[in-house]
């Protein structure tokens, strides 16, 4: 039998094709649970495939119910905890901070009135942005109620850059926009979704993120843009792309980062009628391509063909 570290890593590459099968492993392996950071990294897996890929909330919660049975009954938590001098002022274990997070997120796609009551500002806010990444495959509308909830409640409290709410939701708009992005058709619900998970990802990683997260995020806002549908706006998303491109440049045009950031610019100069423009973005593209390490060429490759075919 496979170690649980192995099984978790293993299951993590899995979910995306197979979250029913992944689900139904979770419980036999809930003894095998020993440490702190072993339930923080179960309940997350647990959370993200019950939410995100299945939307099946009551199957998630009765797990979470039954991995806090188990740290509380083995003394994982207890062994976990800070030491009393000052333990009043320390953090609590982060798998019970999980547990806690992932319960109201996971109560929230439910819809249980008010499951936050009594959460820590930080759980808070990490459960709200957590639940609109986990119903944004399943309601839009609702999803985007609670990520607003979150970027709200970060800015009324003024938290510092350090804060791990920033990070929190920086990581959750990225993941929304994506998800919203990669849908073949989008209602106008779902595109208002895209827009604001990537704007709240951008505004985030501003604040807690380093130039790559920052430049990432300009070029997920610039796809955003121009996937928006009837509300695509290519000017926009060429801005972002040449923001994006900027940060690039004042870090040394580290050539996947140049080659990606040039992506939208040749898509949004298309979109606006650009066409020589266009043309010259896209043989750039293939000059960063040539700088490419070995390893990174046949899975960019993709992309650049796609390019140029459509031209």
């Amino acid at each position: 039998m496979t170690t649980l570290k192995t099984w978790i890593d293993d299951a993590w590459r899995r979910h995306g094709d197979a979250p029913e099968a992944v689900a139904h492993e979770m419980p036999a392996r809930l003894a095998e649970l020993h440490s702190d950071d072993e339930v923080a990294e179960f309940a997350r897996l647990a959370h993200h495939v019950h939410g995100e890929h299945l939307g099946r909330w009551r199957d998630g919660l009765a797990l979470l119910a039954a991995v806090e049975q188990h740290a509380v009954r083995t003394g994982i938590f207890t062994a976990a905890a800070p030491a009393a001098a000052g333990a009043e002022l320390a953090q609590p274990p982060e798998g019970q901070s999980s547990l806690r997070c992932f319960v109201a997120s996971l109560s929230l796609g439910l819809g249980v009135a008010q499951p936050r009551e009594g959460l820590p500002l930080a759980e808070r806010i990490r459960a709200t942005a957590l639940a609109a990444a986990s119903l944004a495959p399943f309601d839009a509308g609702r999803a985007l109620q609670l990520l607003n909830e979150a970027v709200d409640a970060i800015e009324d409290a003024g938290l510092p850059p350090t804060h791990p709410a920033q990070r929190t939701l920086a990581i959750v708009g990225n993941g929304v926009a994506i998800t919203m992005e990669e849908l073949t058709t989008r209602d106008a619900t779902q595109r208002a979704l895209m827009l604001a998970a990537a704007q709240a990802a951008r505004q985030s990683w501003e604040r807690a993120g380093t130039w790559l997260q920052v430049e990432r995020a300009e070029y997920r806002l610039a796809h955003s843009w121009l996937k928006a549908g009837e509300a695509a706006d290519p000017e926009r998303a060429r801005s972002h792309a040449l923001a994006c491109l900027r940060i690039v440049a004042e870090h040394g045009d580290v050539p996947l980062e140049l080659f990606f950031g040039l992506e939208p610019l040749v898509l949004a100069e298309r979109a606006l009628g650009h066409a020589d423009t266009a043309a010259a973005a896209l043989e750039r593209m293939q000059t960063a391509f040539g700088r490419l390490r070995g390893e990174d060429q046949p899975w960019c490759r993709a992309t650049l063909e796609n390019l140029r075919s459509g031209a």
